[in-house]
């Protein structure tokens, strides 16, 4: 059994940090072109970062095999847990 992720929690963060982006943007300009510039550089590295962070839900699934739960981390790295563990812990 394959489990995808919902990565819908996380566009919506990205939608509200770039509608968040721009009045800041016009905030910080008053303040200064420093201050304006750092808020860009800030916001767009938060935007990258989210993006990674939806195409690693995509790239690596979670499966259900039997009594494992598996995440293949990298070409070469598997995590395996088996699931009572899992629901014990919850």
């Amino acid at each position: 059994m394959l489990i995808r992720p919902d990565p819908g929690a996380r566009r919506g963060i990205l939608l509200a940090c770039v509608a968040e982006a721009i009045p800041l943007h016009f905030l910080f300009r008053r303040w200064g072109p420093l201050a304006a510039a750092l808020s860009v550089v800030v916001h767009a590295y938060n935007a990258l970062w989210l993006i990674g962070d939806l195409r690693a839900l995509v790239l690596r699934p979670i499966r259900i095999e039997g009594a494992l739960l598996l995440q293949v981390d990298g070409p070469d790295a598997l995590a395996a847990v088996l699931r009572p563990t899992v629901s014990a812990t919850a």
